[in-house]
């Protein structure tokens, strides 16, 4: 197996986790997320912006605000859209600064440290620990991305600690990249109870400085609380210089 840099990238389809760019370059992508419920279909979730800038060979600062970008399915920030399918408590719905950096010793892994808010109506301040490993053997390739969230504040408004474990597999078929995605997410006090576990697909196309990508998912397949009926759809566009 040959385990990719994590500035290489080809590792790194947009839309699937952390990305860490090399020095000076810079990853700017908008994301739309909709609603794939039977009764709303199409109808949409939120805007989101996601902006990454590697400062050296070893760090780059972030701007989160995307499910994709946050390692999750479905319950991203950005610009809330009140719709059929939700009700908006506010108009934003939260993102993170992050800075993201090389694990001394593991050129393949990138550690993740973000603060930021879950949502401002009310408040849900939130630091979030973890880290994103990537590999890839001739066309395939892998990555995990387990996270740790500490609630800073706001704790009777619904903020918790938490854990979310995503993972990705997919092959580059250049320019064209598809993967399946799956992972748990669950509140830490009850984990076992409150644990979801979801299941999707996606691709992306690169022409160029630009890829778009598209990707559906079940955000809770399985757990305590499985359903079906919840789907998301994402469609990203990402720049590249």
């Amino acid at each position: 197996m040959v385990l990719a840099s994590v500035g290489d990238s080809r590792a790194e389809p947009p839309a699937v986790g952390a990305t860490r760019p090399g020095a000076g370059a810079v990853e700017v992508t908008l994301t739309d997320e909709r609603s794939l419920k039977p009764d709303v279909v199409g109808e949409p979730l939120t805007l989101a912006l996601d902006a990454v800038i590697g400062l050296t060979p070893d760090l780059a600062l972030g701007f989160s605000q995307s499910a994709s970008a946050l390692g999750r399915m479905g319950g991203g920030g950005g610009w809330c859209r009140d719709s059929e399918a939700h009700d908006c408590a506010g108009a934003y719905a939260g993102g993170y600064l992050d800075a993201r950096w090389r694990v001394p010793g593991a050129a393949t892994v990138t550690g993740l440290t973000r603060l930021g808010v879950d949502g401002t109506s009310p408040w849900r301040p939130v630091l979030r620990l973890g880290v994103i490993a990537r590999g890839r053997d001739r066309l395939l390739w892998w990555a995990v991305q387990p996270e740790v969230a500490v609630a800073l504040g706001g704790r009777g408004n619904g903020n918790r600690d938490a854990l979310q474990v995503p993972a990705w597999v997919g092959v580059d078929l250049a320019p064209v990249t598809v993967w399946a995605e799956s992972g748990l997410a669950g509140d830490l006090d009850e984990f076992a109870d409150d644990v979801k576990i979801r299941l999707g697909v996606g691709a992306a196309a690169r022409w160029r400085s630009v890829t778009g990508a598209l990707a559906v998912g079940f955000p809770q397949l399985l757990g305590p609380d499985a359903t079906a009926r919840i789907r998301v759809l994402t469609l990203a566009l990402t720049w590249r210089r």
